[in-house]
Protein backbone atom coordinates (compact mmCIF):
# COMPACT_ATOMS: atom_id res chain seq x y z
CA UNK A 1 0.00 0.00 0.00
CA UNK A 2 2.91 2.31 0.72
CA UNK A 3 3.97 2.11 -2.94
CA UNK A 4 0.50 2.15 -4.52
CA UNK A 5 -1.30 4.92 -2.65
CA UNK A 6 -1.69 8.12 -4.68
CA UNK A 7 0.10 10.95 -2.79
CA UNK A 8 -2.09 13.75 -1.45
CA UNK A 9 -0.06 16.52 -3.11
CA UNK A 10 -0.45 14.80 -6.49
CA UNK A 11 -4.23 14.53 -6.11
CA UNK A 12 -4.49 18.16 -5.05
CA UNK A 13 -2.44 19.40 -8.00
CA UNK A 14 -4.52 17.36 -10.48
CA UNK A 15 -7.83 18.55 -9.00
CA UNK A 16 -6.77 22.21 -8.77
CA UNK A 17 -5.04 22.46 -12.14
CA UNK A 18 -7.69 20.73 -14.22
CA UNK A 19 -7.26 21.54 -17.92
CA UNK A 20 -4.21 23.69 -17.22
CA UNK A 21 -2.24 20.45 -17.29
CA UNK A 22 -1.84 18.75 -20.67
CA UNK A 23 0.17 15.69 -21.83
CA UNK A 24 3.60 16.54 -23.22
CA UNK A 25 2.78 15.06 -26.65
CA UNK A 26 0.38 17.98 -27.26
CA UNK A 27 3.26 20.46 -27.32
CA UNK A 28 6.31 18.36 -28.27
CA UNK A 29 7.39 15.29 -30.23
CA UNK A 30 9.26 12.56 -28.38
CA UNK A 31 11.46 10.24 -30.46
CA UNK A 32 14.07 7.59 -29.70
CA UNK A 33 17.73 8.33 -30.33
CA UNK A 34 19.73 6.26 -32.82
CA UNK A 35 19.32 2.49 -32.59
CA UNK A 36 22.44 1.35 -34.41
CA UNK A 37 22.16 -2.41 -33.92
CA UNK A 38 25.95 -2.62 -33.54
CA UNK A 39 27.55 0.20 -31.60
CA UNK A 40 31.02 -1.36 -31.92
CA UNK A 41 30.81 -0.83 -35.68
CA UNK A 42 28.80 2.40 -36.00
CA UNK A 43 30.29 4.35 -33.08
CA UNK A 44 33.95 5.34 -33.42
CA UNK A 45 36.31 7.58 -31.46
CA UNK A 46 38.02 10.42 -33.33
CA UNK A 47 41.68 10.36 -32.30
CA UNK A 48 42.92 12.65 -35.10
CA UNK A 49 44.22 15.20 -32.59
CA UNK A 50 46.64 12.56 -31.32
CA UNK A 51 48.12 12.26 -34.83
CA UNK A 52 49.24 15.89 -34.65
CA UNK A 53 51.05 15.18 -31.38
CA UNK A 54 52.88 12.07 -32.63
CA UNK A 55 56.65 12.06 -32.91
CA UNK A 56 58.03 11.55 -36.42
CA UNK A 57 59.02 8.01 -35.40
CA UNK A 58 55.52 7.12 -34.16
CA UNK A 59 53.92 8.71 -37.23
CA UNK A 60 55.96 6.52 -39.58
CA UNK A 61 55.32 3.45 -37.41
CA UNK A 62 51.56 4.00 -37.61
CA UNK A 63 51.15 5.11 -41.22
CA UNK A 64 54.21 3.76 -43.01
CA UNK A 65 55.25 7.20 -44.27
CA UNK A 66 57.19 10.18 -43.02
CA UNK A 67 54.74 12.92 -42.12
CA UNK A 68 55.87 15.29 -44.90
CA UNK A 69 55.69 12.54 -47.54
CA UNK A 70 52.28 11.22 -46.49
CA UNK A 71 49.76 12.30 -49.15
CA UNK A 72 46.69 12.65 -46.97
CA UNK A 73 44.44 15.49 -45.83
CA UNK A 74 43.66 15.29 -42.13
CA UNK A 75 40.93 17.86 -42.73
CA UNK A 76 39.03 15.46 -44.98
CA UNK A 77 40.06 12.27 -43.18
CA UNK A 78 40.14 11.23 -39.55
CA UNK A 79 42.01 8.65 -37.50
CA UNK A 80 39.14 6.78 -35.90
CA UNK A 81 39.32 4.06 -33.24
CA UNK A 82 36.86 1.20 -33.75
CA UNK A 83 35.78 -0.93 -30.80
CA UNK A 84 34.83 -3.61 -33.33
CA UNK A 85 38.38 -4.16 -34.61
CA UNK A 86 40.13 -2.79 -31.49
CA UNK A 87 42.28 -0.68 -33.79
CA UNK A 88 42.45 2.64 -35.65
CA UNK A 89 41.35 3.30 -39.23
CA UNK A 90 41.83 6.26 -41.54
CA UNK A 91 38.27 7.07 -42.70
CA UNK A 92 36.57 9.93 -44.53
CA UNK A 93 35.13 12.52 -42.14
CA UNK A 94 32.08 13.23 -44.29
CA UNK A 95 30.54 9.92 -43.22
CA UNK A 96 30.70 10.64 -39.48
CA UNK A 97 28.68 12.94 -37.23
CA UNK A 98 29.18 13.74 -33.51
CA UNK A 99 26.97 11.72 -31.16
CA UNK A 100 25.61 12.49 -27.69
CA UNK A 101 25.50 9.40 -25.49
CA UNK A 102 25.59 10.23 -21.77
CA UNK A 103 24.77 13.10 -19.45
CA UNK A 104 28.47 13.45 -18.70
CA UNK A 105 28.85 14.90 -22.20
CA UNK A 106 26.87 17.98 -21.19
CA UNK A 107 27.83 21.07 -19.26
CA UNK A 108 25.33 23.31 -17.51
CA UNK A 109 22.38 21.71 -19.35
CA UNK A 110 23.94 22.16 -22.80
CA UNK A 111 25.76 19.72 -25.06
CA UNK A 112 29.52 20.14 -24.69
CA UNK A 113 31.07 19.18 -28.02
CA UNK A 114 34.49 18.82 -26.39
CA UNK A 115 33.20 16.07 -24.11
CA UNK A 116 31.60 13.91 -26.80
CA UNK A 117 33.25 10.50 -26.97
CA UNK A 118 31.80 9.05 -30.16
CA UNK A 119 31.06 9.85 -33.78
CA UNK A 120 28.37 7.83 -35.56
CA UNK A 121 28.56 6.48 -39.10
CA UNK A 122 25.87 8.11 -41.26
CA UNK A 123 26.14 6.85 -44.84
CA UNK A 124 23.25 6.70 -47.31
CA UNK A 125 25.33 5.42 -50.23
CA UNK A 126 25.47 1.79 -51.32
CA UNK A 127 28.55 -0.35 -50.73
CA UNK A 128 28.86 -0.81 -54.50
CA UNK A 129 29.00 2.96 -54.98
CA UNK A 130 31.52 3.39 -52.16
CA UNK A 131 33.77 0.73 -53.71
CA UNK A 132 33.57 2.35 -57.15
CA UNK A 133 34.79 5.57 -55.55
CA UNK A 134 37.60 3.61 -53.84
CA UNK A 135 36.63 5.02 -50.45
CA UNK A 136 38.28 4.04 -47.20
CA UNK A 137 34.89 3.58 -45.54
CA UNK A 138 34.10 0.80 -48.05
CA UNK A 139 37.07 -1.20 -46.76
CA UNK A 140 35.92 -0.68 -43.15
CA UNK A 141 32.41 -1.92 -44.05
CA UNK A 142 33.86 -4.99 -45.79
CA UNK A 143 35.90 -5.82 -42.68
CA UNK A 144 32.68 -5.58 -40.66
CA UNK A 145 30.96 -8.01 -43.02
CA UNK A 146 33.71 -10.53 -43.69
CA UNK A 147 35.38 -10.69 -40.27
CA UNK A 148 32.58 -9.76 -37.85
CA UNK A 149 29.31 -10.66 -39.59
CA UNK A 150 27.77 -7.30 -38.78
CA UNK A 151 25.39 -7.49 -41.73
CA UNK A 152 23.80 -10.63 -40.26
CA UNK A 153 22.76 -9.05 -36.94
CA UNK A 154 18.99 -8.73 -36.63
CA UNK A 155 18.68 -4.94 -36.53
CA UNK A 156 21.20 -4.49 -39.35
CA UNK A 157 19.82 -7.16 -41.68
CA UNK A 158 16.30 -5.75 -41.21
CA UNK A 159 17.44 -2.54 -42.93
CA UNK A 160 18.36 -4.25 -46.18
CA UNK A 161 16.09 -3.39 -49.09
CA UNK A 162 16.46 -4.42 -52.74
CA UNK A 163 13.63 -2.16 -53.87
CA UNK A 164 14.78 -0.50 -57.10
CA UNK A 165 13.18 2.79 -56.13
CA UNK A 166 14.47 2.75 -52.58
CA UNK A 167 17.49 0.42 -52.16
CA UNK A 168 19.17 0.29 -48.78
CA UNK A 169 22.25 -1.38 -47.34
CA UNK A 170 22.50 -2.79 -43.81
CA UNK A 171 24.80 0.02 -42.63
CA UNK A 172 22.43 2.77 -43.80
CA UNK A 173 20.84 4.00 -40.56
CA UNK A 174 18.49 6.22 -42.55
CA UNK A 175 17.97 9.60 -44.17
CA UNK A 176 16.64 12.73 -42.47
CA UNK A 177 17.30 11.37 -38.99
CA UNK A 178 15.36 13.12 -36.23
CA UNK A 179 17.24 15.75 -34.20
CA UNK A 180 15.57 17.15 -31.11
CA UNK A 181 15.62 20.61 -29.60
CA UNK A 182 16.37 18.84 -26.33
CA UNK A 183 17.86 15.53 -25.20
CA UNK A 184 16.09 13.58 -22.47
CA UNK A 185 17.80 10.73 -20.54
CA UNK A 186 15.74 7.53 -20.58
CA UNK A 187 17.15 6.51 -17.22
CA UNK A 188 17.48 8.83 -14.24
CA UNK A 189 18.62 8.49 -10.67
CA UNK A 190 19.17 11.25 -8.12
CA UNK A 191 20.34 13.66 -10.82
CA UNK A 192 18.21 14.73 -13.75
CA UNK A 193 18.47 17.41 -16.39
CA UNK A 194 17.00 18.01 -19.84
CA UNK A 195 19.86 18.94 -22.19
CA UNK A 196 19.53 21.84 -24.65
CA UNK A 197 20.50 20.73 -28.17
CA UNK A 198 19.29 23.77 -30.11
CA UNK A 199 22.74 25.22 -30.69
CA UNK A 200 24.60 21.98 -31.38
CA UNK A 201 21.83 20.08 -33.24
CA UNK A 202 23.55 16.71 -32.88
CA UNK A 203 22.28 13.13 -32.93
CA UNK A 204 21.84 11.15 -29.72
CA UNK A 205 22.02 7.46 -28.87
CA UNK A 206 18.92 5.38 -28.05
CA UNK A 207 19.59 5.66 -24.30
CA UNK A 208 18.24 9.18 -24.77
CA UNK A 209 15.09 10.58 -26.35
CA UNK A 210 14.80 13.54 -28.71
CA UNK A 211 12.32 16.21 -27.65
CA UNK A 212 11.22 18.73 -30.28
CA UNK A 213 8.66 21.51 -29.81
CA UNK A 214 5.75 21.21 -32.24
CA UNK A 215 5.43 23.95 -34.85
CA UNK A 216 2.63 25.78 -33.04
CA UNK A 217 4.78 25.82 -29.86
CA UNK A 218 8.16 26.51 -31.52
CA UNK A 219 8.28 30.02 -30.03
CA UNK A 220 7.70 28.52 -26.59
CA UNK A 221 10.77 26.26 -26.70
CA UNK A 222 12.45 28.08 -23.78
CA UNK A 223 9.32 27.61 -21.69
CA UNK A 224 9.15 23.91 -22.58
CA UNK A 225 12.82 23.54 -21.59
CA UNK A 226 12.14 25.07 -18.16
CA UNK A 227 8.92 23.11 -17.65
CA UNK A 228 10.76 19.84 -18.30
CA UNK A 229 13.53 20.85 -15.91
CA UNK A 230 11.07 21.64 -13.15
CA UNK A 231 10.63 19.53 -10.01
CA UNK A 232 6.96 18.95 -10.84
CA UNK A 233 7.81 17.34 -14.19
CA UNK A 234 10.43 15.10 -12.59
CA UNK A 235 7.96 14.12 -9.87
CA UNK A 236 5.26 13.15 -12.36
CA UNK A 237 7.81 11.10 -14.32
CA UNK A 238 8.93 9.13 -11.28
CA UNK A 239 5.35 8.35 -10.25
CA UNK A 240 4.62 6.41 -13.41
CA UNK A 241 8.00 5.10 -14.59
CA UNK A 242 9.48 1.62 -14.09
CA UNK A 243 12.14 0.96 -11.51
CA UNK A 244 15.37 -0.87 -12.21
CA UNK A 245 18.21 -1.88 -9.91
CA UNK A 246 19.90 0.59 -7.57
CA UNK A 247 16.84 2.87 -7.61
CA UNK A 248 17.38 3.74 -11.28
CA UNK A 249 14.20 4.99 -12.95
CA UNK A 250 13.64 3.61 -16.45
CA UNK A 251 11.34 5.92 -18.41
CA UNK A 252 9.64 4.66 -21.56
CA UNK A 253 8.88 6.98 -24.49
CA UNK A 254 5.14 6.55 -23.90
CA UNK A 255 5.51 7.63 -20.26
CA UNK A 256 7.37 10.78 -21.32
CA UNK A 257 4.76 11.58 -23.97
CA UNK A 258 1.88 11.20 -21.52
CA UNK A 259 3.47 13.01 -18.58
CA UNK A 260 1.39 16.05 -17.69
CA UNK A 261 2.90 19.52 -18.05
CA UNK A 262 1.58 23.00 -17.59
CA UNK A 263 0.38 24.61 -20.82
CA UNK A 264 3.29 26.94 -21.78
CA UNK A 265 0.81 29.67 -22.75
CA UNK A 266 -0.02 30.07 -19.04
CA UNK A 267 3.56 31.18 -18.34
CA UNK A 268 3.69 33.97 -20.94
CA UNK A 269 3.13 36.67 -18.34
CA UNK A 270 6.19 35.45 -16.42
CA UNK A 271 8.60 35.34 -19.38
CA UNK A 272 10.89 38.06 -18.02
CA UNK A 273 11.40 36.22 -14.71
CA UNK A 274 11.74 32.90 -16.50
CA UNK A 275 14.47 34.25 -18.77
CA UNK A 276 16.49 35.11 -15.66
CA UNK A 277 15.89 31.60 -14.30
CA UNK A 278 17.04 30.10 -17.61
CA UNK A 279 20.20 32.20 -17.45
CA UNK A 280 20.83 31.01 -13.88
CA UNK A 281 20.24 27.34 -14.76
CA UNK A 282 22.78 27.49 -17.55
CA UNK A 283 25.39 29.07 -15.33
CA UNK A 284 25.65 26.04 -13.03
CA UNK A 285 25.68 22.26 -13.00
CA UNK A 286 22.59 20.34 -11.96
CA UNK A 287 22.91 18.52 -8.64
CA UNK A 288 21.02 15.71 -6.90
CA UNK A 289 17.33 16.27 -6.21
CA UNK A 290 18.14 16.79 -2.52
CA UNK A 291 20.46 19.69 -3.39
CA UNK A 292 18.39 21.07 -6.28
CA UNK A 293 15.43 21.85 -4.07
CA UNK A 294 17.68 24.16 -2.02
CA UNK A 295 18.55 26.28 -5.07
CA UNK A 296 16.85 29.68 -5.34
CA UNK A 297 16.41 29.49 -9.12
CA UNK A 298 14.78 26.05 -8.93
CA UNK A 299 12.40 27.10 -6.17
CA UNK A 300 11.49 30.26 -8.06
CA UNK A 301 10.67 28.21 -11.17
CA UNK A 302 8.64 25.66 -9.22
CA UNK A 303 6.74 28.42 -7.40
CA UNK A 304 5.82 30.15 -10.68
CA UNK A 305 4.57 26.87 -12.17
CA UNK A 306 2.52 25.82 -9.14
CA UNK A 307 0.98 29.26 -8.69
CA UNK A 308 0.11 29.35 -12.40
CA UNK A 309 -1.73 26.06 -11.83
CA UNK A 310 -3.76 27.61 -9.01
CA UNK A 311 -1.70 26.23 -6.14
CA UNK A 312 -0.10 28.24 -3.34
CA UNK A 313 3.56 29.05 -2.82
CA UNK A 314 3.61 26.95 0.37
CA UNK A 315 2.66 23.88 -1.69
CA UNK A 316 6.16 23.93 -3.17
CA UNK A 317 7.62 22.74 0.13
CA UNK A 318 5.13 19.89 0.28
CA UNK A 319 6.03 18.94 -3.30
CA UNK A 320 9.71 18.93 -2.36
CA UNK A 321 9.05 16.74 0.64
CA UNK A 322 7.09 14.29 -1.50
CA UNK A 323 9.57 14.13 -4.40
CA UNK A 324 12.44 13.42 -1.99
CA UNK A 325 10.39 10.77 -0.21
CA UNK A 326 9.56 9.21 -3.57
CA UNK A 327 13.24 9.09 -4.54
CA UNK A 328 14.25 7.63 -1.16
CA UNK A 329 11.49 5.04 -1.49
CA UNK A 330 12.89 3.96 -4.85
CA UNK A 331 16.33 3.61 -3.30
CA UNK A 332 14.82 1.60 -0.46
CA UNK A 333 12.99 -0.71 -2.87
CA UNK A 334 16.19 -1.12 -4.87
CA UNK A 335 17.84 -2.66 -1.83
CA UNK A 336 14.98 -5.05 -1.18
CA UNK A 337 15.14 -8.76 -1.91
CA UNK A 338 12.51 -8.35 -4.61
CA UNK A 339 14.67 -6.02 -6.65
CA UNK A 340 17.79 -8.12 -6.21
CA UNK A 341 15.92 -11.16 -7.50
CA UNK A 342 14.30 -9.25 -10.36
CA UNK A 343 14.24 -11.08 -13.69
CA UNK A 344 15.16 -7.94 -15.57
CA UNK A 345 18.80 -7.98 -16.60
CA UNK A 346 20.29 -4.52 -17.25
CA UNK A 347 22.17 -4.07 -20.53
CA UNK A 348 25.77 -2.85 -20.74
CA UNK A 349 24.94 0.87 -20.84
CA UNK A 350 22.60 0.60 -17.86
CA UNK A 351 25.14 -1.47 -15.92
CA UNK A 352 27.87 1.09 -16.62
CA UNK A 353 25.63 3.96 -15.51
CA UNK A 354 24.73 2.14 -12.29
CA UNK A 355 28.39 1.48 -11.48
CA UNK A 356 29.42 5.06 -12.34
CA UNK A 357 26.79 6.49 -10.01
CA UNK A 358 27.61 4.03 -7.22
CA UNK A 359 31.39 4.56 -7.42
CA UNK A 360 32.01 8.19 -8.52
CA UNK A 361 35.27 8.17 -6.53
CA UNK A 362 37.03 5.84 -9.00
CA UNK A 363 39.63 7.90 -10.84
CA UNK A 364 39.90 8.03 -14.62
CA UNK A 365 43.28 8.18 -16.36
CA UNK A 366 42.13 11.23 -18.32
CA UNK A 367 41.52 13.29 -15.19
CA UNK A 368 44.77 12.13 -13.58
CA UNK A 369 46.96 13.19 -16.54
CA UNK A 370 45.24 16.51 -17.09
CA UNK A 371 47.62 19.51 -17.39
CA UNK A 372 50.71 17.26 -17.36
CA UNK A 373 53.50 16.88 -19.92
CA UNK A 374 52.50 13.79 -21.90
CA UNK A 375 53.92 11.15 -24.23
CA UNK A 376 51.83 9.11 -26.68
CA UNK A 377 52.43 5.40 -27.25
CA UNK A 378 50.93 3.32 -30.02
CA UNK A 379 50.16 -0.01 -28.35
CA UNK A 380 49.80 -2.95 -30.78
CA UNK A 381 46.86 -5.33 -30.46
CA UNK A 382 49.03 -8.37 -29.75
CA UNK A 383 50.71 -10.21 -26.82
CA UNK A 384 53.33 -8.23 -24.92
CA UNK A 385 56.67 -9.44 -23.61
CA UNK A 386 57.97 -7.35 -20.72
CA UNK A 387 61.62 -7.10 -19.63
CA UNK A 388 62.50 -9.93 -17.26
CA UNK A 389 64.51 -7.87 -14.79
CA UNK A 390 63.05 -4.53 -13.81
CA UNK A 391 65.30 -2.96 -11.21
CA UNK A 392 64.26 -0.23 -8.84
CA UNK A 393 65.04 3.31 -9.83
CA UNK A 394 64.92 5.13 -13.13
CA UNK A 395 68.54 4.98 -14.23
CA UNK A 396 69.03 3.43 -17.66
CA UNK A 397 71.92 3.85 -20.04
CA UNK A 398 69.69 4.39 -23.08
CA UNK A 399 66.88 6.06 -21.15
CA UNK A 400 64.43 3.61 -22.68
CA UNK A 401 62.59 0.49 -21.49
CA UNK A 402 61.22 -1.69 -24.29
CA UNK A 403 58.18 -3.93 -24.36
CA UNK A 404 58.08 -6.23 -27.38
CA UNK A 405 54.88 -7.20 -29.19
CA UNK A 406 54.75 -10.07 -31.64
CA UNK A 407 52.53 -9.59 -34.70
CA UNK A 408 52.85 -12.77 -36.77
CA UNK A 409 56.49 -13.06 -37.76
CA UNK A 410 57.09 -9.42 -37.00
CA UNK A 411 58.21 -8.03 -33.65
CA UNK A 412 57.32 -4.46 -32.69
CA UNK A 413 59.00 -2.69 -29.79
CA UNK A 414 57.48 0.12 -27.76
CA UNK A 415 59.97 2.12 -25.72
CA UNK A 416 59.07 3.74 -22.40
CA UNK A 417 61.12 6.59 -20.92
CA UNK A 418 61.27 5.38 -17.34
CA UNK A 419 60.67 2.31 -15.24
CA UNK A 420 57.78 4.15 -13.57
CA UNK A 421 56.16 4.72 -16.95
CA UNK A 422 56.70 1.06 -17.82
CA UNK A 423 55.12 -0.13 -14.56
CA UNK A 424 52.09 2.08 -15.13
CA UNK A 425 51.64 0.62 -18.59
CA UNK A 426 52.10 -2.91 -17.27
CA UNK A 427 49.28 -2.36 -14.78
CA UNK A 428 46.97 -1.05 -17.54
CA UNK A 429 47.92 -3.90 -19.88
CA UNK A 430 47.66 -6.78 -17.41
CA UNK A 431 44.68 -5.64 -15.33
CA UNK A 432 42.61 -3.76 -17.92
CA UNK A 433 43.92 -5.35 -21.14
CA UNK A 434 44.74 -1.98 -22.71
CA UNK A 435 46.01 -2.74 -26.20
CA UNK A 436 45.37 -1.92 -29.84
CA UNK A 437 45.11 1.79 -29.08
CA UNK A 438 47.04 5.02 -28.67
CA UNK A 439 47.88 5.39 -24.99
CA UNK A 440 48.80 8.69 -23.35
CA UNK A 441 50.97 8.68 -20.22
CA UNK A 442 52.79 11.37 -18.19
CA UNK A 443 56.39 12.09 -19.09
CA UNK A 444 57.69 12.53 -15.54
CA UNK A 445 58.50 9.35 -13.54
CA UNK A 446 57.14 10.74 -10.27
CA UNK A 447 53.78 11.51 -11.88
CA UNK A 448 53.62 7.99 -13.33
CA UNK A 449 54.33 6.54 -9.89
CA UNK A 450 51.59 8.59 -8.27
CA UNK A 451 49.01 7.71 -10.92
CA UNK A 452 49.99 4.03 -10.81
CA UNK A 453 49.50 4.04 -7.05
CA UNK A 454 46.06 5.72 -7.30
CA UNK A 455 44.78 3.39 -10.03
CA UNK A 456 46.10 0.30 -8.28
CA UNK A 457 44.51 1.33 -4.96
CA UNK A 458 41.19 1.95 -6.71
CA UNK A 459 41.37 -1.45 -8.39
CA UNK A 460 42.12 -3.28 -5.14
CA UNK A 461 39.43 -1.37 -3.26
CA UNK A 462 36.55 -1.51 -5.72
CA UNK A 463 37.01 -4.45 -8.13
CA UNK A 464 35.48 -7.07 -5.85
CA UNK A 465 32.59 -4.73 -4.94
CA UNK A 466 31.82 -4.04 -8.60
CA UNK A 467 31.93 -7.75 -9.46
CA UNK A 468 29.49 -8.46 -6.63
CA UNK A 469 27.13 -5.70 -7.75
CA UNK A 470 27.14 -6.83 -11.37
CA UNK A 471 26.31 -10.31 -10.15
CA UNK A 472 23.47 -9.00 -7.96
CA UNK A 473 22.06 -7.07 -10.95
CA UNK A 474 22.33 -10.29 -12.97
CA UNK A 475 24.06 -8.13 -15.54
CA UNK A 476 25.57 -9.68 -18.65
CA UNK A 477 28.17 -6.93 -18.77
CA UNK A 478 31.79 -7.96 -18.37
CA UNK A 479 33.50 -6.63 -15.26
CA UNK A 480 36.67 -6.02 -17.24
CA UNK A 481 34.85 -3.97 -19.91
CA UNK A 482 33.01 -1.93 -17.24
CA UNK A 483 36.14 -1.21 -15.21
CA UNK A 484 38.16 -0.39 -18.31
CA UNK A 485 35.51 2.13 -19.38
CA UNK A 486 35.54 3.71 -15.91
CA UNK A 487 39.31 4.22 -16.01
CA UNK A 488 39.74 5.07 -19.70
CA UNK A 489 36.62 7.25 -20.20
Amino acid sequence: AKYLRSPEIYNRIIETAGEKLIPLYKIAEVKYGIKSGANDFFYVIDDTDLVKKMSEEDYKLNFGYERKKHLISWEKNGWFYSEMTKSHHILERLYFKPLFKTQKEAKNLEVDLKKLKYHVLICNESLASLKRQNTKIARYIEIAQKEHGMHELATNSARISNDKDNPRDWFNIGKDLFVGDFIFPSKIHERYGLIDNRKTKIFCDKVNYNIKAKKEFAKDADLIFLIMNSTLFRYFLELFARQMGEGLTDIDVVVVEKTLVINPKLLKSKEKELKEIMKSFKAREQETIYEEIKKKDKKKLDTIILESLGMKAKDVDELYEQVCESRLTRNEKANSVTTVKSKEKPDYETSLKLIEERFPEIHSLKELIKDKALIHFNIPNSPAKFPKDIKAGDSNLFQSYFVNFREGNKQVGVGFKSISQLKLFRFLYEELEIKGTLLTLPEKPEECEKIHSILEDDYKTYSSQIKALLKSYRSKASFLAIYRDLVMK
